[in-house]
Order: C-alpha cells, then structure tokens, then sequence
C-alpha cells in the first residue's frame, strides 16, 4: 500500500531561495517560467526524499500574512527589533536568567 503525502510550501521562503540562486542575473523572470511544471516537481521532489511507495495527494502553498503573539501579549505582528528581542527573551532557549 503507497503512503500518501502532502507537501507544504512556504512560499516567501521558496522565492526568497530561489532568488538568491540565482543572484546577479539581469531578469530572474526567465529563470522561473509562469508555465513551470510544479506538478511534475513537487511528485518528483517526494519520489526523491521517500524510501517507499508514496503518492502525492496535494501541495499546499501558503504565505503568512499575520503572526498571532499569543500569549505574549503582542497584538501586532509589525514588531522592531527591540520587541522581538523582548518577546524571544520570554521564550525557551532564549530565556534569560
């Protein structure tokens, strides 16, 4: 019996990677093709890092829009750097003695 596997992509994270593949070139636009075969990638990706049978149900795209601070309080996912310093510094393994 084939496992079954969904794949998620963060998708700021994948473009961000993408782009710094390819650094330096004048149009990175020719380099990922609106028309790519994102179906034929992902089934392969998951033939590539699977020791079984497997088949791919789905892939899910994402991109977070809004952080929840729960339950430290922080309403807003638009922090500086000082309250992200203030609310990591709450957190394990960034709590300070």
């Amino acid at each position: 019996m084939a496992k079954k596997v969904c794949i998620f992509v963060d998708g700021e994270n994948f473009r961000h990677s993408i782009q710094e593949l390819f650094i330096g070139l004048p149009n990175l636009d020719e380099y990922i093709p609106k028309e790519a075969r994102w179906t034929e990638f992902f089934d392969w990706l998951v033939e590539q890092t699977s020791d079984y049978e497997t088949e791919r149900l789905r892939t899910y795209w994402y991109v977070v829009q809004h952080i929840d601070y729960r339950p430290y309080g922080i309403a807003s996912s638009r922090l500086g750097a000082e309250d992200l310093k203030r609310l990591l510094s709450k957190h394990f393994p960034f709590k300070k003695e």
